[in-house]
């Protein structure tokens, strides 16, 4: 075991957890998953080989495989046990070489008959920053945690999880500020290659390469960045109302305008924006609509305060847009949640009763689609304050023409 000399703690948002622990009546969590470890330790795991042991009253511990070590510092949790990333004289699984120490880090604090929430209940689960493979707890997480506990009482810890997490600390809306502005510069390298003869999967490239590498020189208090992007233009931009979006070898043709779905993160914490451009504007339809979908996303921002219910700052936007029509091609809800994970609850939606507090950050993001002829979206993040509604990424008021 190692101590680590710690990072400054979120007392904010660490306070909060251990408070809905105690309402929950748990004594402590084991987390395997890269965003709830990162929200609990500060430390964002690589890969998802990862755990940490948090207690509500006392120190917690980190497992952390050989090679991942060095990032230990992020971390305020000072009890960091080193594991084995694999064996040669056996086939072990990370869970059989990490067992040991849960379970001397168990002993020593005194949770053999405890009540151990773990992350049964996360069906959607964000990725580390190695993304090739995500894992999530399973039956083996179980079987570790009974191995180390037999007397434990486990738990699902995702409704603890979720309701703290809701809730962002300063340091965490500063985090997405952050990836806003990493996003704002994969936007930036959009409009460098929007022009025509491109083609839509050119552009997302150019974005992705672009938040991937503005991690130091250009975000200097940015470690780890990337994202994913599509494109859909002319027509196909309709598709934005999709669930998911692909990025096509559709060229781009004069009068096309096209909208960029976008999801980045920035050293585990997540923004979510859609921009609309223009390859050159080719009718009133293009401003009308565009005009249109900015005033919903204005008059939603401003509804934003606490104690307003989710669905009364839908029915702001949705109304200004059926009232001009278009209310059958507005078909999903105004936003959601965004922070550790890319989609997280709270939704702002036309059947929530939830009443909105302070330190939520949501997406704003009405739009219209048509087929046919296509769809524009407009998203930004903004963030619950006693004031109102902060917006913490940045977007053209005006239908820019590329």
């Amino acid at each position: 075991m190692d101590r680590n000399t710690g990072a400054i703690i979120d007392t904010e948002r660490v306070e909060r957890l251990r408070r809905q622990m105690v309402a929950d009546g748990l004594d402590a969590l084991f987390l395997r998953l890269p965003e709830n470890i990162l929200y609990a330790s500060g430390f964002w795991p690589v890969t998802g080989f990862c755990a940490a042991l948090v207690p509500v009253a006392g120190d917690g511990a980190l497992f952390i495989p050989n090679g991942e070590d060095e990032y230990a510092g992020r971390s305020w949790i000072r009890e960091i046990y080193p594991v084995a990333a694999g064996a040669l004289d056996r086939l072990a699984s990370p869970s059989e070489l990490m067992a040991p120490a849960l379970r001397e880090a168990c002993i020593q604090r005194g949770l053999s008959g405890a009540a151990i929430g773990y992350e049964a209940g996360f069906d959607l689960v964000a990725t580390a920053h190695w993304q090739g493979e995500v894992r999530v707890p399973a039956a083996s997480t179980v079987d570790l945690l009974r191995s180390a506990l037999p007397g434990a009482t486990l738990r699902d810890a995702a409704p603890t999880l979720r309701r703290s997490r809701a809730i962002k600390s300063r340091r965490e809306i500063a985090a997405i500020r952050r990836a806003c502005e990493v996003a704002g510069l994969g936007i930036g390298a959009a409009r460098e290659v929007i022009r025509p003869g491109a083609t839509e999967l050119e552009v997302a490239l150019a974005v992705q390469s672009r938040i991937a590498a503005a991690a130091g020189d250009d975000a200097p208090d940015v470690e780890r960045s990337g994202g994913f992007a599509t494109v859909m233009s002319g027509p196909l931009s309709a598709n934005a109302r999709l669930h998911f979006n692909i990025s096509s070898r559709r060229h781009l043709e004069p009068g096309d305008h096209l909208t960029i779905e976008l999801g980045a993160y920035a050293d585990g914490y997540w923004t979510d924006l859609t921009r609309v451009y223009a390859v050159s504007l080719s009718g009133e339809q293009q401003r009308t609509i565009y005009a249109l979908v900015r005033r919903a996303q204005e008059a939603a921002i401003a509804a934003l305060r606490p104690g307003v219910l989710a669905r009364e700052v839908d029915d702001v936007a949705r109304r200004l847009i059926v009232e001009a029509g278009y209310g059958p091609h507005f078909p999903h809800g105004l936003g959601h949640s965004v922070g550790l994970q890319w989609h997280e609850p709270p939704m702002l939606h036309p059947a929530s009763d939830h009443a909105l507090s302070v330190g939520e950050v949501y997406t704003i993001e009405p739009g219209i689609y048509l087929d046919g002829w296509g769809g524009i979206r407009l998203e930004d993040v903004v963030a619950v304050t006693e004031a109102g509604g902060e917006v913490l990424s940045r977007s053209e008021p005006e239908l820019l023409s590329v």
